[in-house]
């Protein structure tokens, strides 16, 4: 959201650093399948289908991985929309990125969502076929009430999140983001071990917002989609734009910096033990909110330096790992769906199906990406959102 307009993009961060983040974008969305995995066979988590005799490790490995992954998704998404504002400016931002969000949103909504609400309902006894459940008017509500967009909420929330920013980037007000960033960089020049964890720290106070509009406005409810979370996740996309739009920061938040690791863990912790009874049940949410959102940060930070330091060579197995990720996150849900219904009428151990069914979704989602997504023109732009030459 530069005032002074659109900018080179190799101007400002060099090309090798992108390699690490479409790889740790790819892994983040293999994790996706092992998380919808584990739900099958978790013991303290409501899914679409549950496997009898669970295991709280299970539950571990969902805590763990929901505790900051799609967090982390939305400050890489971040990223990648400031490298295209400053290249494309607000309009060209608009029509390169929504077109890649709403298209696949539409498109796996109405077929392989259509077709997972169809093996649910049929499960459950709401219809016998089909033919029965298309015709029956309980599954037209489903989607006129918006839950049919299960785990695609993700896609929902960035198109509102770069409608956002490109409203803002059009008009004066995007002369604020330009300031912020000249004394973030301020900070960080002056304050290099300190200043980064600052930055961090004051990201939440957009939280604050999302739990006031949250707490004053109930409501705006789509399936599970709320402004309280629309906000929570918008701090992470805009510290994404931030880290691209300042490289030392970027730089700091991609790198192991002990001290501000330390000290960001001890704030975490501080505002976890801070017991103020005084405090109305609101702000004590606000204060646990705080604290909890820190910690998140203790987790990302560490996870994109060593993605940084690991995998920050070119590789042709990384970039197509990259170049799947959307297909993996858009297809791979009804697999696992598939898979544990399949596995529960068989007598073996769960941690043998579980690994089947990560095995069979990945590979399902992957396999229909490499022979289908990869190879037609049309089906690349319908889950995709651009037409790629095959």
């Amino acid at each position: 959201m530069s005032p002074s307009g659109p900018v080179s993009v190799m101007s400002i961060v060099p090309r090798e650093r992108i390699v690490f983040i479409d790889a740790a974008r790819g892994i983040l969305m293999l994790a996706g399948v092992l998380l919808h995995a584990a739900n099958i066979y978790c013991l303290n988590h409501e899914w679409l289908i549950r496997e009898p005799g669970g295991s709280t490790f299970y539950d571990g490995i969902i805590d763990s991985i929901h505790f900051f992954r799609m967090q982390a998704f939305f400050l890489l998404s971040g990223y990648f929309s400031g490298m295209m504002l400053a290249k494309y400016g607000p309009l060209g931002l608009l029509n390169r990125r929504l077109m890649r969000i709403t298209l696949p949103l539409l498109s796996t909504t109405l077929t392989f969502n259509l077709v997972q609400d169809c093996i649910l309902d049929i499960r459950a006894g709401k219809a016998s076929s089909p033919i029965e459940w298309l015709l029956n008017p309980d599954s037209h509500d489903f989607y006129l009430c918006g839950e049919s967009i299960g785990h695609l909420w993700f896609l929902i929330f960035l198109a509102i999140h770069i409608l956002v920013v490109a409203i803002v980037a059009a008009s004066p007000a995007s002369r604020i983001f330009g300031y912020v960033a000249d004394k973030v960089t301020g900070l960080i020049a002056s304050l290099p071990k300190v200043g980064p964890v600052l930055v961090v720290i004051s990201m939440p106070i957009l939280l604050i917002l999302g739990i006031g509009m949250g707490h004053y406005i109930p409501g705006f409810y789509v399936g599970n989609l709320s402004i309280y979370k629309l906000v929570k996740y918008f701090h992470y996309f805009l510290f994404g734009m931030l880290c691209f739009r300042v490289p030392a920061l970027f730089d700091a938040f991609t790198s192991f910096r002990p001290v501000g690791l330390s000290l960001l863990g001890l704030a975490a912790y501080g505002m976890y033990l801070l017991q103020l009874p005084a405090l109305p049940n609101f702000m004590t949410h606000l204060k646990d909110d705080y604290a909890h959102d820190l910690l998140v940060w203790l987790v990302i930070w560490p996870v994109l330096a060593l993605s940084r330091a690991l995998i920050n060579r070119p590789s042709a197995g990384w970039t197509y790992l990259a170049d799947a990720a959307l297909s993996i996150y858009l297809f791979h849900h009804l697999f696992v769906i598939i898979a544990g219904l399949v596995l529960m009428h068989v007598d073996m151990p769960i941690a043998l199906k579980y690994i089947i069914v990560v095995m069979f979704s990945s590979l399902a989602a992957l396999g229909i990406h490499h022979y289908i997504i990869r190879r037609y023109a049309l089906a690349h732009l319908l889950f995709n959102g651009y037409r790629r030459r095959v």
